[in-house]
């Protein structure tokens, strides 16, 4: 077991909470997955991880083509207290991940609240190996609404520009291996005050190579808003800055007080098996933040 420090997760403020909290599953501390890993299979998955009798994925007829998602997202506070999150997810293609329901315009979109979908489907055991290496293994879900996959939490699971690998001894979703990267640190700035739904907002950092990420959360009361899930995604970071339009900001649920606010840089990896599945492993760094809504 990795030794390093973990105070920084004491520290781990609403906003990345908020964020992570957003696409949350059951994540697990390491400390629970090698007490996981020690104990019996009760989800009845061998160590191979053939398994037909996990409750919450399907096992009806031959698959459909299935999209996959590996998400290892490091959220950090302005203060630099971080926390990160390792997911994963395999569902009929198209995944609700990447399925936009409402096009903002300046690569902005609304995504669905709920980014994974009932059906869910098994690559066996997954190990992730950057920073920290760990196992991601199917169970069954405790509640309707849970994933296949619980999710794993640290403050770091990759360097900045540094190699993740992360690979599947197969199941429903055949084996697979992927060599991917770490995103850097972007340390982007963001206005002071509240956030208008009436103007636009600009984020500027120093301007470097790679995808810029925006991510928008809408909340009232601290929880998040029915249809207030937003996502920037392909923008070019080397100009070091983004003016997110009004129309975005306007888009943000009437019903919300405030939002949380997301920037960073984001490495993507696909593996594409036609016709059978197409597999990402996406590794996104992102500082945080929540601001008070007004008109």
């Amino acid at each position: 077991m990795d030794k390093r420090p973990r105070d920084r997760v004491k520290r781990w403020t609403a906003a990345a909470l908020l964020l992570l909290g957003a696409c949350s599953g059951r994540p697990t501390s390491p400390a629970d997955a090698a007490d996981a890993r020690a104990a019996p299979d009760s989800a009845g998955v061998d160590r191979g991880g053939q398994d037909r009798s996990v409750e919450g994925r399907s096992d009806d007829g031959p698959l459909p083509p299935i999209e996959g998602l590996i998400y290892l997202s490091e959220i950090q506070d302005l203060a630099g207290a971080q926390q990160g999150a390792a997911y994963a997810f395999f569902t009929p293609d198209p995944l609700p991940f990447f399925t936009v329901v409402k096009a903002l315009g300046a690569g902005c979109a609304v995504f669905p609240d709920d980014e994974v979908g009932p059906v869910q489907y098994s690559a066996g055991e997954i190990s992730i190996s950057g920073s920290y290496s760990f196992k991601l293994k199917p169970e069954a879900p405790t509640k309707p609404g849970d994933w296949l996959y619980p999710g794993m939490l640290y403050p770091d699971l990759f360097a900045p520009g540094g190699m993740v690998s992360v690979s599947a001894v197969g199941d429903q979703i055949s084996a697979f291996k992927i060599e991917a990267s770490g995103a850097a640190d972007l340390q982007p700035s963001f206005p002071s005050g509240t956030v208008s739904r009436s103007a636009p907002l600009e984020i500027t950092f120093s301007p470097t190579s790679g995808e810029l990420w925006v991510t928008l959360t809408a909340l009232l009361g601290g929880k998040q808003v029915k249809g207030g899930n937003i996502r920037c995604t392909g923008l070019a970071a080397s100009s070091g800055k983004v003016s997110l339009p009004q129309a975005v900001l306007g888009a943000l649920p009437l019903s919300a007080d405030t939002v949380s606010l997301g920037a960073g840089l984001a490495e993507e990896t696909v593996l594409d098996r036609p016709p059978r599945d197409r597999i990402h492993v996406l590794a996104a760094h992102l500082t945080a933040t929540v601001r008070k809504l007004v008109p």
